[in-house]
């Protein structure tokens, strides 16, 4: 198995669907998941960058646990920065699949980021197999 670390677009979106509100019902998507340990410790304002700097520091280490310590550097320049993003559902799932598989490597896994990430995985792939079968019913 190899690892890399992620184009900052890969984690925008993840963090992003979790801390910004959906547009049109102002609710936040998934923002349990991922931003727990983040409520009360920062303000509000200050959360998403907070989130993507967590999940960044958590890919560079898995790719440190694959490669050695300071070999994240050899990938990309270690200046993630987080940007705002309106990422569609499936795009999320998409960047979830490849920031776990990314991280998969050492003792990563075991983490409880790690795992929030993947509850995170586990339920969009829930929604968007309700939604397809909501409008196969919706159609039939």
């Amino acid at each position: 198995m190899s690892a890399h670390i992620v184009q900052d677009k890969v984690i925008n979106d993840i963090v992003s669907w979790c801390v910004c509100p959906v547009p049109g019902d102002g609710s936040y998507a998934e923002a349990a998941l991922l931003t727990g340990d983040l409520r009360g410790a920062a303000p509000e304002s200050d959360r998403p960058a907070l989130l993507g700097q967590a999940l960044f520091a958590l890919n560079v280490a898995a790719v440190e646990a694959r490669y050695g310590a300071g070999q994240a550097k050899e990938f990309r320049p270690l200046n993630y920065k987080y940007r705002y993003s309106m990422p569609y559902q499936g795009t999320v799932y998409a960047a979830c699949e490849r920031l776990l598989y990314q991280c998969s490597e050492g003792d990563i896994p075991e983490t409880e980021l790690f795992g929030q990430l993947t509850d995170l995985y586990n339920s969009l792939a829930h929604k968007i197999v309700r939604s397809v079968q909501e409008r196969r019913k919706a159609t039939a």
